[in-house]
């Protein structure tokens, strides 16, 4: 099999995977919008030769395939950018082409429709952001992170094949549809590791505020303690750190459960769900009006780093 792969985009996922395809012998080929961009000047500093998106169609149609492959093109552009870049660059091209996802979003929300037969989408979407997956292929090529993986059957020994070139074992590949990975995905971030932490950060930085808790130490219990139990939980498991945590904050983790739960936190996280399932949430996305709040969440937590400084 031919290790030719056409990368498009140069942020997190696409310049890990780029660097590690590389050291994995793949010829890797980088596409960006533009050649002044930070993007750009990045790439070129990695010694990679960066091209226009814009000529990836005649580079293709000059490219001889091996038997029943294809063109693998990997979109690891912004979410939003898949599709208009899909059909203003790709669509036409009368070519086998797959196209590999880092997430599943562009498929779940409906903006990533295929124009051509012999066009296939596959799903390569790795449970780490671009440094760690970096920083674990460097450490050890063959690593244990997980990654989400959907590939027509005509077209998985390639994507497998990228799979491997990016450190995964096959038995850390994760089948699931694009629908599966990107609800998972957006669960995960609204309750849990971006809407949960930030909500809660900002309520425990203005309740001790509110009675008094010197600004340092404020700092102290939201962030530096927040990375031990991280720390704890990916050394320990949760249970082994539920068991380590002092009496005192077994009970008060216990209270506060039992206060939420009767609050209504299980019809908050049912209702941010269902908006998910629905795409209420893709309609939300695209209107904008989210970004007046998240600035003003970013203002408020911005004071636990100010804090730090005092």
């Amino acid at each position: 099999m031919k290790k030719l792969i056409h990368v498009i985009g140069y942020g997190s996922q696409g310049s890990a995977w780029a660097k590690c395809l590389r050291d994995s012998g793949w010829d890797v080929r980088v596409y960006l919008l533009r050649s002044d961009s930070e993007s750009a000047r990045r790439a070129k500093g990695d010694a990679f030769n960066v091209l226009p998106v814009f000529v990836l169609p005649a580079v293709l149609a000059h490219l001889k395939l091996e038997n029943d492959e294809s063109h693998l093109v990997a979109m690891l552009c912004p979410d939003l950018a898949i599709a208009p870049l899909y059909q203003e660059v790709l669509s036409p091209l009368q070519l086998p082409i797959t196209l590999i996802l880092a997430h599943g979003f562009a498929v779940y929300a409906k903006q990533l429709r295929l124009s051509q037969t012999q066009h296939e989408l596959a799903l390569l979407a790795p449970k780490a952001i671009g440094p760690k997956l970096r920083a674990e292929f460097v450490r050890a090529q063959t690593h244990e992170l997980v990654a989400a993986f959907y590939s027509e059957p005509l077209r998985q020994k390639q994507v497998e094949a990228v799979a491997g070139g990016l450190g995964f074992h096959t038995k850390n590949l994760v089948h699931a549809s694009f629908d599966q990975e990107a609800i998972g995905d957006l669960i995960s971030e609204q309750i849990l590791l971006c809407g949960g932490v930030f909500t809660l950060l900002e309520q425990a930085r203005l309740n001790m505020k509110r009675v008094g808790v010197p600004e340092r130490l404020i700092k102290e219990e939201c962030l530096t303690e927040l990375a031990l139990i991280a720390d704890l939980i990916k050394t320990k498991g949760v249970v082994g750190t539920m068991n380590s945590i002092s009496e005192a904050a077994q009970a008060g983790a216990s209270l506060f459960y039992s206060r939420a739960l009767k609050q209504g936190v299980s019809e908050l996280c049912a209702n941010v769900t269902d908006a998910i399932l629905s795409r209420d949430f893709v309609r939300e996305y695209e209107t904008g009006q989210w970004q007046a709040t998240w600035e003003r969440l970013k203002t408020e937590l911005s004071q636990l780093e100010s804090e730090a400084s005092v």
